[in-house]
């Protein structure tokens, strides 16, 4: 069963991200295609008769004694009242401190700014739900990418039998009718429905000086590799019902700054 965030944390959350998420930062910390599965659920000792649990949700990221937040949410759900024990420590950006946001079901219990480890302790009520979020939370990449564009078929009738798809959904975006972007060894694939040609031009972004790789399979198979250091114009041509698949084989990104809350501990007690 897929996880749901309670109702009313989701503008909380939905805020968060719209602030604090950047084009490359999913790419990076979650690329589901579900936007709100469960990283990882923990289940730590509250005395005999409860069972409480940790999730993680979108970018967020749950051990089960250690995690993160950058965007996303971590929800502690537990069997009724009793008390948060957590120490944070918050990695700034820029001048700007992370923020952490714990909220209950009755409201928002705590909201601060911090640089370093800090401990707080929290009452949960009886709804026995809690939910640790970190708005404006950020994370800066440098990552290598590929780009399609250009992308054009000629056959006697312009055509696709099958319309160009990403795979998987979350690894590319199409940035207009004939240009697309891969990142997370993603995928273009389509299926010919006429004999034709193909054309579209190549480039990408670099990282330690490697530029993407794209390897083109026809049928099923590979064809041909091609290391792409600087834009290149690539056409090929195609028979009737021909399916074709451009994949990005090298895909790579390192943080190079952040601005989250990380979890170090987190207790509960009645």
């Amino acid at each position: 069963m897929r996880a749901q965030l309670p109702a009313v944390i989701t503008l909380i959350l939905t805020g968060a991200v719209l602030t604090g998420a950047v084009h490359s930062a999913h790419r990076l910390l979650d690329r589901s295609v579900s936007a709100f599965a469960p990283d990882r659920v923990s289940r730590p000792s509250v005395g005999p008769s409860c069972r409480p649990r940790v999730e993680a949700f979108r970018d967020a990221s749950w051990t089960g004694t250690q995690g993160y937040v950058a965007g996303g949410a971590l929800v502690v759900r537990t069997c009724g009242e009793s008390w948060l024990n957590l120490r944070a420590r918050g990695v700034s950006l820029d001048g700007r401190q992370a923020r952490l946001l714990i909220a209950t079901e009755d409201g928002t219990v705590l909201n601060r700014s911090f640089e370093g480890s800090r401990t707080f302790r929290v009452p949960i009520g009886s709804a026995g739900t809690v939910t640790l979020l970190s708005p404006a939370a950020e994370v800066r990449l440098e990552d290598r990418n590929l780009f399609l564009s250009d992308i054009r078929f000629r056959p006697e009738r312009p055509c696709f039998q099958a319309p160009p798809s990403i795979a998987p959904l979350t690894a590319g975006v199409f940035d207009g009718p004939s240009k697309v972007t891969l990142y997370a060894d993603g995928a273009l694939a389509f299926q010919a429905c006429d004999e034709g040609r193909l054309s579209l031009s190549l480039s990408g972004t670099k990282l330690d000086g490697i530029g993407p790789v794209v390897v083109i399979e026809r049928e099923g198979q590979e064809s041909r590799r091609r290391a792409v250091q600087a834009p290149v114009a690539l056409s090929m041509n195609l028979s009737r019902g021909e399916k074709v698949r451009l994949a990005f084989a090298n895909d790579a990104a390192r943080v190079i700054g952040e601005r989250t809350i990380h979890i170090e501990r987190l207790t509960l007690d009645r």
